[in-house]
């Protein structure tokens, strides 16, 4: 259960240093739902692992983490909504520094991750917006959905 709880922990940090994103704890990568095992104060060690397993400098604000416990298909699913962390890069426990690349938590030093939201690079990124030019449009001549 520590082992889970420390997994936790680093898909927190490597979202919040990310683009945020949820994380599903009792749902394989296929989909397929196993449920979490424990309850009581197992399943809240578990909920609480954004808390214990997060690196919090004094006067610095953690991750940005709501937690939901759901029961689905009668499996108990853990359900970590991550916002995008606006400080300094985020770190575990132990103190490694992580980014969220696909399904997979990646160790980067620090400077990369302030490196890469300058940037936003990485498969989590959005391409840059171009500047659509449309030749001859008017509010008349547009049909707009109702």
């Amino acid at each position: 259960m520590k082992d889970v709880a420390r997994d936790i922990g680093e898909a927190i940090v490597a979202l919040a240093n990310s683009d945020g994103g949820d994380l599903l704890v009792g749902v394989e990568d296929s989909g397929t739902i196993t449920g979490v095992p424990w309850d009581g104060d197992r399943l809240k060690f578990l909920e609480q692992a954004h808390q214990s397993h997060v690196k919090r400098e004094e006067g610095e604000p953690g991750p940005s983490v709501t937690v939901h416990s759901l029961v689905v298909d009668g499996h108990r699913v853990i359900l970590f909504r991550v916002r995008e962390h606006p400080g300094a890069p985020l770190v575990t426990s132990d103190g490694r520094c992580l980014w969220r690349q696909a399904a997979n938590s990646v160790p980067v030093p620090p400077g990369e991750v302030e490196k890469r939201r300058r940037r936003r690079l990485g498969d989590t990124a959005y391409p840059p917006l171009r500047k659509l030019e449309i030749e001859s449009a008017s509010i008349t001549t547009t049909k707009l959905p109702v």
